[in-house]
């Protein structure tokens, strides 16, 4: 009985936080929005967590209409009561931005078919997955995760556990891509603002090697303990790979490519300005109609054959909606905690660290991991607006500061913080939900949202974030 009503007490307590908590953070003097209005994020993401597994015939029939509503009510208040329309505009042209990308990425490697009848063994899956974080950087995590993921389910069928899953987005779906502003959106967000295109792999490829050696350990014990024999279909005896759908990874570098096609790093592409900000939308054009071509004009038997389905990319977008819209408050209060004394006083690496990297776990990385470089140049009297100040903040190169290179190592903090702990989580990072789905699609029993912490990444990540923290901040 008190698991057939869970879903309807949260949103029962939703409601009466919302009306009876006029509850303000003492640190700000004076504040836009009450604390309680975060609590539809909240809500969202503990239905999440709990939907699939305490109430799932509930969650599955009405997650679309609890995402959305939630995602709705959060706009309305935010903007009829406080008059913030601008955060409501920039969270929709956010998540047009966000889907754009993912539409080719998506539809255009679910027709890719790649076929192999070699038996895999933890050294060559090992390979697989280092090359896949490799690629990460230069196809972005997203890219490489869609267009990986069903050659390393087809190299393991057979043997296909859900730890190689979780592997899987440990390497290529975050970690992997944190050297080249290409790989992770916060990355390529901070290289936008004015950090330079190298700075990630000379400040970051020695974080990046103890990342991938105490993950290819980790993985290499854990699959050596799997002792099911991969199996092979209609293998002949020579061993070989095939590939079919090879102009799709064409399309791939064309949709990721027109990423760079951003207003604020092309002053003369159009745009549409709202309150001085800048939105594209020749890059979300070029990508939109790449996917919707390339889905058209599909090889259909590719697609059959990779057991291709519009349903995991649609249950993501609708969580990821609501995600995007109930997020408002939330970094709308973290922007205005970071802006107070208080929050610029407890600015150090290590703050930065761990701050950026948990709400990072939770929340949509790149807004974090501007918010939090922002609030770190402030506190020596820069502006993230300003690209050579933002170039000047990554070199260790400010003026007038006793120790100018402190600068460099805030913004590792930031950046290993925003991309690591993005695989704490599912909703970390949006390849990582794609990937799950993906699996779930194809019959894995995937672990439940809290399962996936406790089992793994606190387990195999928190070690691996400590010894970063320990060597590079400690």
């Amino acid at each position: 009985m008190v698991i057939k009503y869970f879903p309807y007490t949260f949103l029962l307590l939703l409601f009466i936080i919302g009306i009876i908590s006029p509850v303000y953070p003492e640190t700000l003097e004076s504040p836009q929005i009450p604390v309680g209005s975060c609590f539809p994020f909240i809500t969202l993401i503990l239905m999440i967590a709990t939907g699939p597994m305490l109430y799932a015939k509930f969650w599955h029939a009405h997650y679309a209409k609890i995402s959305i509503g939630l995602g709705i009510g959060v706009v309305l208040y935010t903007s009829w009561i406080f008059q913030n329309f601008h955060a409501s505009v920039h969270a929709v042209f956010e998540f047009i931005s966000f889907i754009s990308i993912l539409v080719p990425l998506f539809f255009a490697s679910g027709g890719i078919l790649i076929r192999t009848n070699i038996s895999t063994t933890p050294l060559l899956n090992m390979g697989f997955l280092l090359t896949g974080a490799i690629l990460s950087n230069i196809l972005g995590t997203t890219g490489a995760s869609m267009v990986l993921i069903r050659p390393f389910m087809q190299l393991n069928r057979g043997r296909m556990q859900a730890y190689l899953i979780i592997f899987f987005i440990f390497f290529v779906s975050n970690i992997g891509g944190s050297l080249t502003p290409i790989g992770d959106p916060p990355l390529f967000l901070g290289f936008i603002k004015g950090v330079p295109f190298t700075w990630t792999l000379t400040e970051l490829f020695f974080p990046w090697c103890i990342a991938m050696l105490v993950l290819s350990l980790f993985f290499y014990i854990s699959d050596s303990r799997n002792k099911t024999t991969a199996t092979s279909i209609n293998a002949p005896e020579k061993k070989s790979i095939t590939l079919s759908g090879s102009l799709n990874l064409f399309w791939i570098i064309i949709a990721i490519l027109a990423s760079g096609l951003d207003p604020h790093l092309i002053q003369w592409l159009p745009s549409i300005e709202i309150h001085g900000h800048h939105y594209s939308f020749v890059r979300e054009i070029i990508q939109l109609s790449i996917g919707i071509g390339v889905y058209i004009f599909r090889n259909k038997s590719n697609y059959t054959e990779n057991d291709f389905s519009i349903e995991p990319f649609r249950e993501m977008g609708i969580l990821f909606l609501g995600i995007f819209l109930t997020l408002i408050p939330v970094l709308e209060l973290t922007q205005q905690f970071a802006n107070t004394p208080a929050g610029i006083s407890a600015i150090q690496e290590h703050t930065l660290f761990w701050f950026s990297g948990v709400l990072s776990a939770f929340l949509d990385n790149a807004p974090t991991y501007a918010t939090f470089l922002a609030a770190s140049m402030a506190k020596f009297g820069l502006s993230e607006q300003n690209p050579e100040e933002v170039r000047q903040f990554a070199l260790g190169i400010v003026q007038g500061i006793q120790q100018p290179e402190i600068t460099t190592k805030y913004l590792k903090a930031i950046s290993i913080g925003s991309v690591y702990f993005g695989a704490m989580t599912y909703i970390g990072n949006s390849p990582n939900f794609l990937v799950k789905a993906i699996a779930e699609y194809n019959q894995i029993r995937m672990p439940s949202f809290f399962r996936y912490m406790l089992k793994y990444s606190i387990p195999f990540l928190l070690p691996l974030i400590l010894l970063e923290w320990y060597v590079l901040l400690g």
